[in-house]
């Protein structure tokens, strides 16, 4: 054979061997569309010749490829079928009777896996002999290249039947195949270098020796020094050699390996959709979320992320590369929903998992690790959702994937992790609570620590478990066995963990609180003192999760205030309550930032009690009341701001301000009722577009505030910028807390503090349960403990001389939010001790809303008043006065200058108006939601079923045409039946003051239906007197509260409560006054009259009234507003 002969024929080997990866489909249809032209093509060709039979083998390929994606056995046969037909027609000796041989091989180890027949097996294995038989030609060039081939088939064999016979045989023939190859053929030896180094990372699959990585490291980078840098291999190899990097830095925490396999990964990514773009991309989006699982850094998960959703892109749907994407992709989201609390990250997480066991065929090897990352994704949803279903399905899948991996496959004590994970939170689930569980998933922790090496990286995560599990058990068997043995475990995994990697701090919390439990147990404080050094490193931490950083940080306050260190804890809770905001930045979804902020409930309320104990300025209390509560307000705000300041100032920032606003708003589909949904099982990208563009938002924002002007833009306002909200009138933020109990007073002149002593969290909690917030003692408590001392500091001891009405804006805290505080007082004894006597008063959940909300432009335009009357609602009782109160409305609105208008009363009529009103009156039922406060709701038509809801309002932009008021007469629309949610003020009323209205007038409890008509009658009425005005909302509604509290007095003379009420004023005459009884007598008669009566008003008889028959009705209306 001619050198020239040789050479062509060797090219020709080289191409059959080893197709151009381009020229393969990638999809099943590609795969189809490839079968068909070549059936086609065979038809028209001459039969029984060489090119006949390589046009066989050709098709067979396709089956083969076709099979894997279909798993279907009839593929896999056809393609045998046309390969033995091949087979028949390829002499001996002829160099491509190997390939088919081999490949024929391959097929029928593949049968062998899917159908369990042993004559594939042996028929295989001899079959893979037979080239190695043949193989005698003294070419060492053509024999190297065929041996090449053989090791690479077998490589591939192995990734098909994990037999390691067919991993040492590939070895074997690929160290044969380097040892022959002629000096200066370097693309063929970095070509069998790089199948050896395949070979050898399989080889670590199974040893897991950190020798044999090392091996394919250095075999990989001999590969790379052969090939040309521009050439198409290089780029293959480099993304290998990449992968290798990555996979040790998994076992040695190698930062350098880490770092070089990214830079790596960069330099080989290209945006073409051939394989070796797409596994390069891929394991550059791995390898950063490598990093940020080393660093906690949110921005390395994001690139990841963006990344790994590019190799999805790539990569086509039918391909086998593309389960490696999704699972990818699926986990990297797992992960930022499971940091930042992200319902559509961990949602859009499990879809891509259930994609990608779709995507694998059913008897694939690989199916298990899908089957273990659904699992992961749905304990994850579940652990933020307690949906049990998502539980169940968890389960499903992780016990399928344990009955998917073979036997000694190294993902087995991973998979059995898993499966412990889900019996412990199965354990933990309302109504399934199963000791069993709990002790089978302590003895897999166990288990799956004894198959793990003791210098595997992964034992540290085991430890952690199984201490986790302990201590789960020790809060049920109280056995301090556990405990310590739950310690030990957590120390050991602290231990195993590199230091500065994040998740040794993680294992660090959970010891804490673990440490926490054994100076209970043993009442020693150096465990206590341990466990404060885990939460102080947590706090300051930056790289910890953000409400990580909260929550441990209140340990530290409480800690340091349990022990009276009041500077120590007031310094720690500065740290965490400027925390806060960053848990509702505008690119999280309401219900997302509402979960993570219930999670931290009442933690301002203690920083500012701790401040004010710590004899800081009352103004340092306040800004942790307006850092920590009302937050999520403040974030519509930034989205809806005003910035016409900005523009003039500084038109760029401005401009960069509206720009990443008004795209976050699109983005978010400019629709915040999506924010809410839990159940869309489809990947939502664009809220991955969502986040970046917050975090541009958030670095645009910290830009505005560098400048003088507007340091406090879209934040808590500074202390000239808090006196001025309360202009001539006072603030009054009444803060509750375990620690002390304050009222924060803001006027124009001085910010200051006023003691409450005799107000107790205890107490409010018990008078709630006791005795209910509408109760007339309750009221008098509130004058008693609360209001008389604000109302006496502010010097307000009686009604104002001039008739000119002070005002306070009432800020509540804690379980006081729910209290009637404007009704506060001693009504009965008409000695004007009530609120109601001495000022006006507005609600409003912080100043920051209050100076926002009075920001924003009057719709000059406008003077529509939307009127719905809900008179018949399904399944709910009839409101026989609606009508009536609608009508009253009607012929005020003349007065008004407004225009009637009664759309008809379904939802998406009424929403239609609202952004184009100027007056919002409902009379109607209202519905509040404990379990979801978004669905709390005003009933329409349809009932519940398509009622006006919280995210319906807040998915209204109305601040650009401001309306003036909503009336909202119907039950309980500032009502919060969950605590957790008092400190953002989560209801209806708060709900239309964000959404745009300048004013909301609301009710806090039940209503009755005919006095509703009146106090809205008289509301309107005190409004248009006073000329419609800010001022005229909270002067008409006191003035109809007045009117019929005084018509509510007036009607109960003669009551056991107006006897109580008569007698207790005869008693504080004669305490108060040194007017003799004579003098009584002579200036008041009445006053005689009523105090024989009490003769017969007997201390049992006054110990068995009843509250409820003298109820005010007049109580639950409130303003709420600027």
């Amino acid at each position: 054979m001619s050198e020239d002969n040789r050479s062509d024929t060797q090219a020709r080997l080289r191409i059959s061997i080893e197709p151009r990866k381009e020229s393969r489909p990638r999809t099943l249809l590609e795969v189809e569309e490839s079968i068909k032209k070549s059936l086609k093509y065979l038809q028209e060709k001459p039969q029984n010749t060489l090119s006949h039979a390589i046009n066989l083998s050709n098709i067979s390929s396709y089956y083969a490829f076709k099979f894997e994606l279909t798993s279907s056995l009839g593929d896999l046969n056809e393609a045998i079928r046309l390969t033995r037909q091949a087979l028949e027609l390829i002499p001996h000796g002829q160099p491509h009777r190997f390939v088919v041989l081999l490949t024929l091989g391959k097929y029928l180890t593949s049968r062998y896996i899917h159908a369990k027949t042993e004559l594939d097996l042996e028929e295989a294995n001899n079959l893979i002999q037979l080239p190695l038989i043949s193989a005698t030609t003294q070419d060492h060039l053509h024999r190297a290249i065929l041996l090449d081939f053989i090791g690479k088939t077998l490589n591939e064999t192995f990734d098909t039947s994990y037999n390691s016979f067919h991993l040492e045989k590939a070895r074997e023939v690929l160290h044969e195949s380097l040892a022959i190859v002629p000096e200066g053929e370097v693309e063929v030896k970095a070509k069998i270098l790089g199948d050896l180094s395949l070979n050898l990372s399989y080889l670590f699959a199974i040893d897991d020796s950190i020798d044999t990585l090392n091996q394919a490291i250095d075999v990989a980078r001999d590969a790379l020094s052969n090939v040309p840098e521009e050439s198409a291999s290089c780029r293959a190899l480099s993304t290998q050699l990449a992968r290798f990097l990555g996979e040790r830095y998994l076992r040695t925490s190698s930062e350098s390996d880490l770092d070089e396999a990214i830079q790596i990964s960069r330099e080989t990514t290209t945006d073409d959709e051939s394989d070796d773009s797409c596994a390069a991309v891929l394991n550059l989006g791995v390898r950063l979320h490598d990093r940020y699982y080393a660093t906690g850094l949110m921005p390395a998960l994001d690139e990841a992320i963006r990344v790994l959703q590019k190799a999805v892109g790539l990569t086509p749907k039918g391909s086998s590369s593309y389960p490696k994407t999704l699972i990818a992709l699926s986990d990297a989201v797992g992960d930022r929903g499971s940091t930042t609390k992200s319902l559509n990250d961990l949602n859009t997480s499990v879809h891509l998992a259930r994609e990608s066991v779709t995507a694998v065929p059913l008897n694939s090897i690989e199916r298990e690790a899908h089957l273990n990352n659904l699992a992961i994704q749905l304990t994850r949803l579940y652990t933020r959702e307690r949906r049990i279903e998502n539980l169940k399905e968890a389960y499903k899948a992780s016990w399928e994937a344990l009955g998917s991996t073979p036997k000694d496959h190294p993902h087995s004590a991973g998979n059995l992790e898993t499966f412990g994970n889900v019996l412990m939170w199965r354990y933990r689930a309302i109504g399934i609570r199963n000791l069993n569980d709990l002790n089978e998933a302590i003895r897999i922790s166990k288990l799956t620590l004894d198959l793990t090496p003791k210098d595997h990286p992964k034992r540290a995560r085991m430890l952690n478990n199984l201490g986790y599990r302990l201590e789960e058990r020790y809060s049920v068997s109280h056995s301090v066995d556990d405990l310590e043995e739950a310690i030990q475990a957590m120390r050991q995994a602290i231990q195993a963990v590199p230091e500065g990697r994040l998740e040794r701090l993680q294992f660090s919390i959970n010891l804490a609180y673990m440490l926490q439990s054994l100076g209970k147990e043993t009442c020693e404080s150096c465990h206590v003192q341990e466990a404060q050094s885990y939460f102080v490193s947590s706090l300051m931490n930056e790289s910890q999760d953000l409400l990580g950083r909260i929550v441990h940080g209140k340990e530290v306050v409480h800690y340091h205030a349990g022990l009276q260190q009041w500077k120590q804890a007031f310094e720690a809770t500065q740290i965490a309550v400027h925390l806060v905001p960053q848990l509702s930045l505008p690119h999280l979804e309401s219900r997302d930032k509402y979960y993570s902020l219930t999670q931290i409930v009442g933690l301002s309320s203690d920083a500012a009690a701790i401040a004010l104990q710590a004899n800081e300025d009352p103004f340092e209390a306040l800004c942790l009341l307006e850092h920590g509560r009302d937050v999520v307000a403040a974030s519509f705000d930034e989205l809806r701001a005003d910035i016409a300041d900005l523009q003039r100032q500084d038109p760029s920032l401005a401009k960069d301000f509206a720009s990443l606003r008004d795209e976050l708003q699109i983005a978010t589909g400019d629709n915040i009722q999506s924010q809410f949904k839990s159940d869309n099982p489809s990947p939502q990208f664009s809220d991955i577009r969502r986040h970046e563009l917050g975090q541009k938002l958030k670095s645009v924002l910290a830009d505005i505030r560098q400048r003088a002007d507007f340091a406090d833009f879209m934040s808590v306002p500074n202390r000239s910028a808090t006196m001025a909200a309360a202009r001539d009138d006072t603030i009054a933020a009444i803060n509750v807390s375990k620690y002390r109990c304050d009222a924060i007073i803001v006027q124009k002149h001085a910010i200051r503090a006023v003691a409450l002593p005799d107000l107790h969290l205890d107490d409010i909690k018990q008078k709630s349960q006791d005795l209910g917030i509408r109760s007339r003692r309750v009221l008098e408590w509130l004058w008693d403990t609360v209001a008389g001392p604000i109302l006496t500091a502010l010097g307000f001891e009686g009604p104002p001389s001039n008739m000119k009405w002070p005002r306070i804006w009432w800020i509540l805290t804690g379980p006081l939010s729910q209290f009637p505080i404007h009704a506060a007082g001693r009504h009965f004894d008409q000695i004007h001790e009530t609120v109601l006597d001495r000022a006006r008063s507005s609600y409003i959940s912080s100043v920051k809303v209050l100076i926002h909300g009075r920001r924003r432009k009057m719709n000059s335009t406008s003077n529509q008043a939307v009127l719905v009357a809900m008179e018949h609602t399904p399944r709910s009782n009839r409101l026989i006065f609606a009508p009536r109160e609608v009508s009253a409305l009607r012929e005020l609105c003349a007065s008004m200058n407004c225009d009637p208008i009664e759309p008809s009363r379904h939802k998406k009529d009424i929403l239609s108006h609202l952004p184009f009103c100027r007056i919002f009156h409902f009379a109607g039922h209202g519905h509040t939601n404990s379990l979801d406060p978004s669905q709390s709701q005003l009933l329409l038509e349809d009932g519940s079923d398509d009622a006006l809801t919280i995210e319906d309002v807040l998915s209204l932009n109305l601040r650009e045409h401001t309306p003036f008021l909503a009336y909202l007469s119907a039950c309980g629309t500032g009502k919060l039946r969950d605590e957790r949610f008092i400190d953002e003020s989560f209801h209806l009323i708060s709900a239309f003051h964000v959404a745009g209205f300048r004013h909301v007038i609301g009710t806090l409890w039940e209503v009755n239906d005919q006095l509703c008509v009146d106090m809205s009658r008289m509301s309107y009425e005190g409004i248009i007197e006073d000329g419609c005005t800010d001022e005229a909302v909270c002067a008409g509604i006191n003035k109809a509260s007045k009117e019929l509290r005084d018509r509510w007095v007036a009607n109960n003379i003669g009551s056991k409560a107006y006897k109580r009420s008569v007698r207790r004023r005869a008693k504080l005459s004669s305490t108060r006054s040194l007017t003799n009884r004579n003098n009584v007598e002579e200036s008041d008669p009445e006053a005689e009259e009523l105090i024989r009566t009490l003769q017969i008003c007997s201390d049992d008889e006054d110990d068995d009234f009843d509250d409820q028959e003298v109820e005010g009705s007049w109580i639950p209306f409130i303003h709420w507003g600027v």
